[in-house]
Parts: structure tokens; sequence; C-alpha cells
């Protein structure tokens, strides 16, 4: 039997989600991350060097490209406003950018920066699986692991005790950590 082949799509729902949409975003890789805004800007990356804008709340994209050096994949992106954000890959590569994405700037990681070590196996997740600006720190996920540094100043310090993700009460702009204490 032939299989039927499905181009990739996101859904929009315009009302709290009774009902859904599947539409094009004009790309046809995975995706592994979106970040949207109230003021109807989306970004979203996954499966390619390529990270798709929308300034419509989804209605039409752009393809914007990142310059990866080593990377084929975005696994995180996170914009402060429509110009500035920052982006990592599975590379163990982190871009920032102030024109939305149409210039970047390479800024070092942990690994970069040698704050954790191949396991016993010769293993090391040289991924960025998540990145955030949270005030005036960058938090970000390499290796299992969350590092944070000033945006400023790019020194990689972990937490005093392990901690293994964290996400961002957007009401209270509380950091929240996941550990095993």
């Amino acid at each position: 039997s032939k299989k039927e082949y499905r181009k990739n799509g996101y859904y929009l729902t315009k009302d709290a989600g009774k009902t859904w949409k599947l539409l094009d975003y004009g790309g046809n890789s995975w995706i592994y991350t979106i970040y949207t805004d109230k003021q109807g800007n989306a970004w979203m990356g996954g499966l390619s060097k390529e990270v798709y804008y929308s300034n419509d709340f989804g209605q039409s994209w752009k393809t914007l490209k990142l310059p990866y050096k080593n990377s084929d994949r975005t696994y995180g992106i996170y914009m402060t406003d429509s110009k500035n954000g920052i982006a990592s890959s599975d590379f163990n590569e982190i871009l920032t950018t102030t024109d939305n994405w149409k210039t970047i700037k390479r800024i070092p990681t942990p690994l970069d920066q040698k704050k954790y070590q191949e396991d016993e196996t010769g293993y090391s997740d040289e991924r960025i699986s998540k990145i955030q600006i949270w005030n005036n720190y960058i938090v970000l996920n390499q290796h299992g692991r969350v590092y944070y540094s000033e945006v400023n100043n790019i020194y990689w310090k972990s937490f005093p005790t392990i901690v293994y993700d964290f996400e961002e009460d957007n009401d209270s702009k509380t950091l929240l950590l996941l550990t095993t204490d």
C-alpha cells in the first residue's frame, strides 16, 4: 500500500481551543520550539537552520536563516521583544540577535567554558534543549543540567543544587526550577 505524504503544519485556534485549523507555515521541517508574544509575533524553529516568523498571529510566515556553523537544528528560541532574542542548537551553539535575526552574535556555551565534562562512557550531550532570558540572565539547559549567566557578561554557573528544568511564571516573572530535592 502506498503511504500518503503529508506536509508539516501547525494548528491555529481563534476561539480558545474549541476549534482548530491545520495551516501551512511554508516549511516542511519538524518544529521543536515556538515563542509567541501578545503583539502577534511568533517564531518557530526546528529541524533546519531556519526560523519561521509571523507578525500577524500566525496568519502568514517568513523564513529567516540562522547561520549555525555546526548545527542543523534549533532547539530553543526566546525573544524579549520583536527584535531582540536568543536561539540554541543541537550542537553547542548559541546565537543572539538585536534585529530579528538579520544579524547575529555568537556567545560561548557552558561546554565552551568547560562547565561540565563527558560522562564515564565518553558521552557529552552538546544540545542546548532550552534557553530563555530572565531579567538580566540567560538560563539554559545543556547536558541535562540548567546553567545561568548574566546577559552582559557570559560566565556560566550552575545552581547550588542540581536543577533539571526551568520555566518562567509569566504573571509573576518568577523563575521556577525543577530539582530532585
